[in-house]
């Protein structure tokens, strides 16, 4: 998803992830989602955390697909 803005903070990576801001800040606090930190400023690159979710993606198993529950 392409953006005009690049970085944004944590109530608007929160919204975009549909998030509460305290699990972000949370997240950060565990370092378990990619941030920016410039002179006490959290920020956070769309790019980073589009790949950062595409990272927790679970495959589909191959013989899950077209079975069919009757």
């Amino acid at each position: 998803m392409e953006s005009a803005k690049k970085y944004v903070r944590i109530n608007e990576v929160a919204a975009y992830l549909s998030l509460a801001p305290r699990t972000i800040r949370a997240y950060v606090l565990q370092k378990k989602i990619p941030y920016i930190k410039r002179n006490g400023t959290i920020l956070f690159e769309l790019g980073d955390i589009d790949h950062w979710v595409q990272a927790g993606r679970v495959p589909v198993l191959a013989t899950s697909l077209g079975k069919q529950e009757a």
